[in-house]
């Protein structure tokens, strides 16, 4: 074991480790290569945020080495395989390349689409929007629906509500299969993480406006797709989308990210916020790292077991997850490319779903390192011993302070 004197300086990147734990042990393997990695995972100084008795340490990431076939112990990680060699952005110059690299992809087009306007803007106490009071925990003083025409049929609705106030703009992403009030389509509350919906109300009453947005076809957009003649009831959704639905000009993944980029620029044509955020869950935590990659008027993403490099991904990948024609190193680099953007990832170490402890430890301290050089903050955290695929409070807290500031 490396002794923790030789522990590297690490900044502001955070893990969590259990209370009391000096460290904990994970295997991964390197991508293409039957080799296993053991990793070291040393906690340090208590940052006073508790959860279910789990203290947020800092926590440096060691080599404490690599074992080869035969047992012989072999030189440190770094010599023999850098974890990030797949990213292309080395400092901020880089990115205005990728990103028209992306907007190309995306859209057909060098430069970023310019966001589509809604298509029709509906009261938003219609179609089950009257629901939003109980959930939001409070009554809005405007709301509305913004209706975007996707072509092909497809059709997608934003909520944007506005309190007294309010000088922050929050965009929340929901996940696969979840929405956030009763569609009219099950008749039933479809956003069933606890953990988000309360985030979402704290979020309303601090006060900030607030947009939510579902991923194409799910949530809200079931209602308003039910005649598109999609089989809603497929498992495989998203990828009917990309492999059977594609737009005239540039990727299907356009439908999971014009309308939120829509709907943001619709609200800042009548509001002029001080601070413009995301937050996404899931595949909203996905939404969440594209569209702060895409859009730099998003200057907060708090991305939720949302995304990890597919090279250390452990479990299969939904289609719009491998679609993308960057390494996620690259996009979580565009969200931080300026003064005062900040970009967190969040996970559990046993999340029941996808992105274990064991599939961010390789990257996340040197990709920290790295982007420690950039104008912006970037961080990872993890919740230890998290076994529940949820927001957990302890994020919610940090959320809510950061937004705070």
């Amino acid at each position: 074991m490396v002794g923790s004197a030789m522990l590297p300086a690490i900044g502001e990147r955070f893990f969590c480790c259990p209370s009391g734990s000096r460290s904990l042990k994970t295997e991964s393997r390197w991508s293409g290569m039957d080799v296993p990695r053991i990793f070291e995972v040393h906690c340090g100084v208590s940052l006073n945020m508790t959860n279910g008795g789990f203290r947020i340490l800092r926590v440096a990431v060691v080599i404490a080495g690599v074992v080869l076939a035969g047992g012989a112990k072999a030189q440190g990680l770094w010599q023999i395989g850098h974890p990030l060699q797949e990213m292309t952005i080395h400092a901020p110059s880089d990115v205005a390349a990728r990103r028209q690299q992306l907007s190309q992809f995306i859209w057909g087009r060098d430069t970023p689409q310019p966001a589509a306007m809604p298509a029709r803007v509906s009261p938003g106490n219609a179609d089950n929007g009257e629901l939003a009071p109980e959930y939001l925990g409070r009554t809005p003083a405007t709301s509305e629906w913004l209706v975007f025409d996707l072509g092909r049929k497809l059709w997608a609705r934003d909520y944007y509500a506005t309190f007294p106030g309010a000088k922050c703009l929050v965009i929340v992403n929901a996940g696969h299969d979840e929405g956030f009030f009763a569609t009219g389509y099950f008749r039933k509350p479809l956003f069933s993480k606890p953990g988000m919906d309360a985030l979402v109300r704290q979020i309303a009453a601090k006060p900030c406006d607030l947009i939510l947005n579902s991923m194409p076809l799910q949530g809200e957009n079931r209602f308003v797709n039910r005649d598109s003649g999609v089989d809603l009831e497929m498992r495989d959704l998203h990828g009917e989308l990309g492999r059977n639905l594609k737009p005239a000009s540039g990727s299907a993944l356009r439908y999971f990210v014009d309308p939120a980029l829509g709907a943001i620029s619709y609200a800042l044509k009548s509001h002029d916020y001080e601070l413009v955020a995301a937050v996404g869950f899931s595949g909203g935590g996905w939404t969440t790292t594209m569209l702060a990659a895409l859009e730099p008027r998003i200057k907060r993403a708090y991305s939720v077991s949302g995304s990890v490099p597919i090279v250390f991904r452990e479990e299969p990948a939904d289609w719009e997850q491998t679609e993308i024609p960057l390494d996620y190193l690259d996009l979580y680099a565009m969200g931080v490319d300026e003064s005062g953007r900040k970009e967190f990832q969040f996970y559990s170490e046993f999340d029941p779903c996808c992105f274990k402890l064991t599939s961010v430890t390789p990257w996340a301290e040197p990709l920290s390192r790295r982007l420690a050089t950039f104008p912006g903050e970037f961080a990872v955290h993890v919740m230890s011993m998290g076994k529940v695929h949820d927001l957990e409070p302890a994020v919610a807290k940090f959320i809510l302070n950061d937004l705070s500031k």
